[in-house]
């Protein structure tokens, strides 16, 4: 009985060293697998530093670059530029050229003491590059629409010297005063739509007989 006693004593102490050997190899399973992944983590953020120091060295030298870019720009301003004047010269020359070619095959019709209406969202100024804009008369301002491919409308005011410009055309008349001179222009292609567009105006314009000098009683 004494033997058996200590059998199952010494059966109940292998099993309880068992359980606690297969404990400790449990969590030092975790142990390590824990250790493994913050070396991974640490591996990785060795890894970003490296590339965030590699950026940041790739920035330095880029801002070094331009600011050397910058300096030379600073010493160099205000310094003449060949061949500046004989460029600016060309583009006007070449621009004159354009609005000569231009003019060359379109036509306009002045239709003096008339203010034709503004059409609608239809208003453009037809800015110059580099050439001198001179509008300051009923003629240049016509001949500046016809000088411009896509002006059909000119509208000159003498009363404040203004010329307003339209990319489209109307027949329909805003007022008939001595102060206003009207044009319309197209291509010559077009001469028949331009001529009826004149047309149209001329026949809607007011009769006005001309004076004529009285004599009363008594006069010669």
């Amino acid at each position: 009985v004494a033997a058996d006693a200590v059998q199952q004593e010494k059966a109940a102490l292998m099993k309880e060293s068992k359980y606690y050997k297969d404990w400790a190899d449990e969590k030092q399973g975790e142990t390590d697998a824990a250790l493994s992944a913050a070396k991974k983590k640490l591996d990785s953020a060795i890894a970003h530093a490296d590339t965030a120091a590699e950026r940041l060295q790739a920035a330095q030298k880029k801002k070094q670059a331009t600011e050397s870019r910058l300096a030379k720009d600073r010493a160099t301003a205000g310094q003449p530029v060949a061949g500046a004047a004989t460029s600016t010269k060309n583009v006007a020359d070449l621009e004159m050229q354009a609005q000569d070619k231009a003019a060359s095959h379109r036509l306009c019709l002045d239709l003096p003491a008339t203010r034709l209406r503004e059409p609608d969202g239809a208003a453009d100024d037809f800015a110059p590059l580099d050439a001198k804009k001179d509008v300051s008369s009923a003629a240049k301002c016509s001949a500046w629409c016809q000088e411009h491919e896509g002006c059909e409308q000119a509208i000159f005011s003498s009363e404040d010297s203004t010329c307003k410009l339209f990319t489209k055309a109307t027949s329909e008349v805003g007022d008939w005063s001595k102060v206003y001179t009207s044009t319309v222009c197209g291509d010559k292609s077009l001469e028949k739509v331009v001529q009826k567009i004149a047309d149209d105006v001329n026949v809607a314009r007011p009769h006005v007989p001309e004076s004529v000098q009285c004599s009363w009683s008594g006069e010669d």
